[in-house]
């Protein structure tokens, strides 16, 4: 995005995590994962955002800012992205997450892996750790 930005707006920031159930799935959400943030980046109120990816441990991330929540719902609800979501359980392993939080600025990814650690939903929550 070319144009000038207010530094001090308040913008939505939504981090996501999406380890895979099985090596076999992980070229498949590579190509799912960048048809969406295409789709994304052509929304309407979409800010900047990114995507990284540890494909050899099945690990993903995405991370997009938004205008305001309804740009961010609206894409949400989009077909590719709601698709994905309806199928969420069929590849995301435990630890599987996404956190939104309101912030000014740019998208910064150290926070949002920070942020992940407490996140706003798990899909598939983690194993439960022992407690000694």
């Amino acid at each position: 995005m070319n144009e000038e930005r207010d530094p001090n707006a308040l913008y939505v920031h939504v981090a996501e995590f999406l380890p895979v159930l099985a090596y076999g799935q992980v070229f498949g959400v590579m190509d799912l994962s960048m048809r969406i943030y295409r789709q994304a980046r052509a929304s309407d109120g979409y800010i900047a955002g990114g995507l990284k990816a540890k494909w050899w441990r099945k690990e993903f991330w995405s991370f997009t800012v938004w205008e305001d929540r309804d740009a961010m719902e609206r894409f949400v609800r989009g077909p590719l992205h709601a698709q994905a979501a309806a199928h969420v359980l069929e590849f995301a392993a435990p630890g599987a997450c996404y956190v939104e939080w309101v912030a000014p600025g740019p998208a910064d990814w150290p926070e949002a892996v920070e942020r992940l650690k407490s996140p706003t939903r798990y899909f598939v929550p983690p194993p439960l750790t022992r407690l000694r």
